[in-house]
């Protein structure tokens, strides 16, 4: 078992992003960074001494987008010898010992029917998932931590690169759910995730304070989502979306955002283009 690694940097702390690394990098084989924005090389200083020949640094610095970068890198990683392909958020870290049970967990329980495996994320001190069971079949799952047997991307495709940002990891867990593969998360192994930069406005409450382009693709994709796989779409998410995404996020960020314009064009832009099918 050949667990290799994509992580993404993108206007990252490289202090934050090598701590984040040295987590996981001497339980895998290679980790790719795909640089979505240009990375210092003296980051290579800060990854352990005895691992950092695992390292190989991938992009141009351009923003090519989430599901271009793990595609490009999904190629390199195959012609390494990776049997799965572990994609990690920069932003996030393993709890020690939890990426060693959390490949013990896939051995045990891989199957030809099962296209991915996901973790419980902790985000901002929460868990995602109780931790009644071995593991959990799911709709889909986050990017961050989810390992995916390398064969999964030959029969069924790799991401879709127009979705850009958000919603590239549902689309490829819809996908497979429609042809007759699961998703499984194992709720034991814990992520350190976090969502968004919470911010604490004037008035008292918090908000995730996302950029205006972010905030395009968040509501453009979600709306992409809910037509292209109308029976999959959660019926939470679709509450998230209109109450969370659009109609509490416009009051959030008239009460307590900076960029306030941009930000609400981008939200009426991502509706346009999402029912349009931009």
């Amino acid at each position: 078992m050949n667990v290799s690694v994509v992580v993404i940097f993108f206007k990252s702390k490289e202090e934050d992003f090598a701590r984040n690394i040295n987590t996981y990098i001497h339980e895998v084989d290679h980790v790719i960074i795909w640089q979505n924005s240009l990375l210092d090389k003296r980051i290579l200083s800060l990854i352990d001494k005895a691992q950092v020949h695992k390292i190989v640094i991938a992009g141009t610095g351009e923003n090519v987008g989430i599901g271009r970068a793990l595609n490009e890198s999904i190629r390199i990683l195959r012609n390494l010898g990776a049997t799965h392909i572990m994609t990690m958020d920069q932003d996030s870290h393993f709890i020690a010992g939890h990426l060693s049970e959390y490949k013990k967990l896939i051995k045990l329980h891989s199957s030809l029917d099962i296209g991915v495996f996901g973790i419980n994320p902790n985000n901002w001190g929460r868990l995602l998932y109780p931790e009644n069971d071995i593991f959990i079949e799911v709709t889909d799952t986050i990017t961050s931590g989810s390992i995916f047997p390398i064969h999964v991307f030959d029969e069924f495709g790799v991401f879709d690169e127009k979705l850009f940002i958000d919603a590239v990891d549902y689309e490829f867990c819809y996908r497979l759910k429609t042809r007759g593969i699961k998703t499984i998360v194992f709720p034991s192994v814990h992520l350190e995730h976090q969502v968004g930069e919470m911010y604490k406005t004037w008035l008292g409450f918090k908000t995730d304070n996302y950029s205006a382009f972010r905030t395009y693709f968040l509501v453009r994709n979600h709306i992409t989502m809910w037509k292209l796989y109308p029976s999959i779409f959660p019926a939470r998410y679709k509450v998230m979306l209109v109450k969370g995404h659009i109609m509490y996020r416009l009051v959030k960020i008239v009460l307590g955002e900076k960029d306030k314009l941009n930000k609400i064009t981008s939200i009426f832009r991502g509706i346009f283009d999402g029912f349009k099918g931009a």
